[in-house]
């Protein structure tokens, strides 16, 4: 059986996330700094938008935190889901890294409180990879279904650190 069409996306984000952690286990110390990076969200109903986001990585070596500004444009109403304008959100994180993997979990605030994230407060999530300057992470940020009904944001960032 073939998984969902609107669900490939997903598959195929995890899929390559694992790949990169698989690829990246040698030991490399963190390193601070400010990172920029783009990307998408996945798709809601058929619709998927741009990511910005500006992050500063604190330099502990195993468990740095990482303070995070981003905003997601909007999404346009199809189907269920209503209206969603463009959304700032700031998030604080640990990171916890292996080599040149990490994972990350938090708290972030959003100025959305709509069908895609319900309530202002969400839970941060993260897995990426970081070699050298340039960072391919995987995100969620979501309440957990803790405030009205919630679809989270699931984003994909490349990132490039200054």
């Amino acid at each position: 059986m073939h998984p969902e069409p609107r669900l490939r996306p997903i598959r195929t984000a995890h899929a390559a996330a694992l790949a990169l952690a698989a690829f990246a286990c040698v030991a490399t110390p963190a390193r601070a700094g400010v990172e920029l990076g783009i990307g998408a969200d996945q798709a809601i109903e058929g619709h998927s938008t741009s990511v910005l986001a500006l992050d500063f990585v604190t330099g502990q070596d195993r468990h740095p935190w990482e303070f995070a500004v981003g905003r997601f444009g909007a999404h346009h109403p199809t189907g269920n889901l209503d209206y969603a304008p463009a959304t700032w959100y700031l998030a604080v994180s640990r990171r916890i890294q292996w080599g040149h993997v990490f994972v990350s979990g938090g708290i972030a605030y959003d100025t959305a409180d709509d069908d895609v994230l319900s309530g202002h407060w969400q839970f941060a999530t993260g897995i990426g990879v970081r070699i050298d300057r340039w960072t391919v992470s995987l995100h969620h940020l979501s309440n957990a279904g803790l405030v009205g009904h919630n679809h989270g944001e699931t984003f994909g960032l490349v990132s490039f650190a200054f």
